[in-house]
């Protein structure tokens, strides 16, 4: 988990360097991510894979629909063009906020491990 943990976070700090972030780098990121959910146990594992999975092909998807290679601009222009489609379940927004919220909720719980290094994720 450590090292899918380090491996994500130089390259978060890559495509978050400046005042935009790149759609490719952010999803190759929390592909990155994903094998430290091995430490949460087959179940969470599973779910968390194929959700943060399914949010990244949604990016790329939306991305590659809207010719756009930041996230911020590819969110505005989605907007622009259909404001009822950021809604939508397959929106670049949609995808965008659920990585996050599962991203955060990671950080957490890591984040309490570090408090109570006898505690288990499982």
């Amino acid at each position: 988990a450590r090292c899918a943990l380090e491996r994500s976070a130089k390259l978060l700090n890559k495509a978050s360097s400046g005042k935009k972030v790149p759609v490719e780098q952010y999803c190759a990121a929390m592909e990155a991510l994903m094998p430290a959910f091995s430490a949460y146990g087959k179940m969470f594992e599973n779910a968390a894979r194929k959700d943060v999975q399914g949010n990244v092909d949604k990016l790329r998807s939306r991305a590659k629909a809207l010719q756009r290679k930041e996230a911020g601009a590819m969110v505005l222009r989605e907007r622009e063009l259909d404001p009822a489609k950021t809604e939508a379940p397959d929106s670049a927004a949609r995808a965008l906020f659920w990585i996050n919220k599962i991203v955060s909720q990671i950080a957490m719980s890591f984040e309490f491990l570090l408090d109570r290094p006898n505690a288990s994720l499982t």
